[in-house]
């Protein structure tokens, strides 16, 4: 059983997950279902797998042909981004390949995001495609391309705002509020870490929370009425790299979750963005934590209704969390 520490490796309480999965190869991407019955994995080798959340049993495995970038769920369909194209799965997972033109053709590892219809993805090298996704007729309509033109790769986004603003990071240390609604232009731009790949945004307090390959994680806020974006927190870490950031705000549990190089999850409160306090550390993986997830809805576990949260690791693993549920 392994324990949760504090950054000074006092001991607090032990706890191991719930529940691990093996994977066909190192796991590079996981999410779950709007609906949280099902968790999907993809794989270094192209292989998705997706299990059932009420048995835990694989529903189904099967090899995309490379690399899967991203996924987004719409209307019970999944359109999903490969190295080599796009392609939709249907509730029955069978795959319908995206015209060529409709795929995006980005290196990074900058995923996409899905608000409502509006879907932001990663094109080139630092462009975003913004398109309205037609989940029944498994089609795009292109609105505007954001362009950002010697910032290096860009690195993560997030549409926020009610679809009217998008975040996005480059891998030269920024962050650019985009205007979605009317002018799309560059609203605020904000200097931050290099190459902050995981972003994850609270709409409820107006706050995200960023990190990268350095040894710290930062809190900023966005000022709705000014558009003006704002530091807030940087907490160090004791070993460098987080690949991936979650957070959980619900009104009695709010909570961060980063995944490390080191295999290690990282907690910290969300009650207070501007104070960012550590809670602890999940040992469990032996090699680097690549993505994490969190469920949507409560998912049932031993009889008890509880918010899970999935790792994916190089070791081959995923491991299952119930942590700050009661």
């Amino acid at each position: 059983m392994k324990m949760i520490t504090s950054p000074s490796n006092e001991e607090r309480y032990r706890i191991s997950p719930i529940r691990v999965l093996s994977a066909s190869s190192p796991v590079t991407l996981l999410e779950f279902s709007n609906d949280g019955t099902r968790l999907l994995a993809g794989c270094d080798d192209g292989t998705l797998s997706i299990w059932n959340t009420r048995s835990w049993k694989r529903e189904a495995s099967q090899s995309l042909g490379s690399t899967i970038q991203w996924i987004v769920e719409s209307s019970s369909e999944y359109l999903i981004q490969t190295r080599e194209g796009a392609l939709f799965m249907n509730p029955h997972l069978k795959t319908f390949s995206l015209n060529p033109k409709d795929s995006c053709t980005h290196l990074g590892f900058c995923k996409a995001h899905l608000n409502g219809q509006v879907l932001a993805a990663p094109h080139n090298e630092a462009d975003v495609w913004v398109r309205t996704l037609h989940a029944p007729n498994r089609s795009l309509t292109h609105i505007v391309t954001l362009e950002k033109g010697s910032s290096g790769m860009i690195c993560a986004l997030k549409i926020i705002a009610l679809g009217k603003r998008l975040l996005a990071t480059y891998e030269i240390g920024k962050i650019i509020l985009w205007d979605l609604e009317g002018s799309h232009e560059q609203l605020h731009c904000l200097d931050i870490l290099q190459s902050a790949w995981a972003l994850d945004w609270d709409p409820v307090c107006s706050s995200g929370l960023l990190s990268g390959p350095a040894k710290e994680v930062v809190s900023f806020k966005l000022n709705d009425s000014s558009d003006q974006l704002r530091l807030l927190k940087s907490r160090s870490l004791p070993t460098e790299g987080i690949s991936d950031i979650k957070i959980r705000s619900r009104p009695k549990h709010k909570l961060a979750i980063a995944s490390s190089w080191d295999g290690t999850l990282r907690l910290f409160s969300w009650a207070f963005p501007s104070k960012l306090k550590a809670l602890g550390a999940l040992k469990f993986h032996t090699e680097a934590l690549n993505c994490l997830a969190a469920s949507r809805v409560p998912i049932k576990v031993e009889g008890k209704e509880v918010f899970l949260f999935a790792g994916g690791s190089k070791d081959e693993r995923i491991s299952l969390w119930n942590v700050y549920n009661e």
